[in-house]
């Protein structure tokens, strides 16, 4: 995908991001993560012997589904949100000349993972990549694989991959992570 149209989809995907946190942000609409494994969903899991994990709703279930992933406890997720607002901070991503900002407040404690080069950029962090399950695939593929965008950010990387469940709602727009562990 060249950058042009990289950027497009970056764009419409942070537009539909920022329509349901404004419209979440009234009440506590809690989201009953159970109903959301459809079956096509938990056949992916089965077959890839993982089960799902709640982990907290809080606005750092990104972190948590990470941080469970790797080290067995949701515990480490501010370490995480920590690296990867530094990360941006330090090193912002730039693409056809034009510096692409992330979610500015990344940094706070409960703000959401709004969109790709952030799951990207967690990947370059914890140098592996990010399997991503969705209960309602696009494009037909149930399971997306986050790497970092160059190719030279991958090495040193261990290929065993950080399997994380995205939830959302019918139309595609991202509710909640949670995690997973083998069967």
């Amino acid at each position: 995908m060249n950058d042009n149209n990289y950027f497009k989809k970056y764009l419409k995907y942070k537009i539909k991001y920022l329509k349901l946190k404004e419209k979440l942000k009234g009440g506590s609409q809690k989201l009953k993560w159970q109903d959301k494994i459809t079956s096509e969903l938990n056949r992916k899991l089965l077959e890839d012997g993982l089960q799902p994990v709640f982990v907290g709703d809080d606005g750092n279930c990104f972190f948590r589904a990470i941080s469970y992933v790797l080290y067995g406890t949701e515990e480490k997720h501010v370490e995480l949100r920590q690296k990867l607002a530094r990360s941006i901070r330090d090193s912002p991503l730039v693409i056809e000349g034009i510096p692409i900002a992330s979610d500015s407040d990344i940094s706070r404690d409960r703000a959401w993972v709004s969109d790709e080069l952030e799951i990207r950029r967690m990947s370059k962090i914890i140098k592996r990549p990010i399997h991503v399950y969705k209960n309602y695939p696009t494009g037909g593929s149930i399971v997306d694989e986050f790497l970092p965008l160059l190719d030279r950010e991958r090495k040193k990387f261990i290929y065993e991959p950080v399997p994380i469940i995205h939830l959302s709602t019918r139309d595609r727009i991202g509710v909640h992570y949670i995690s997973t562990k083998p069967r």
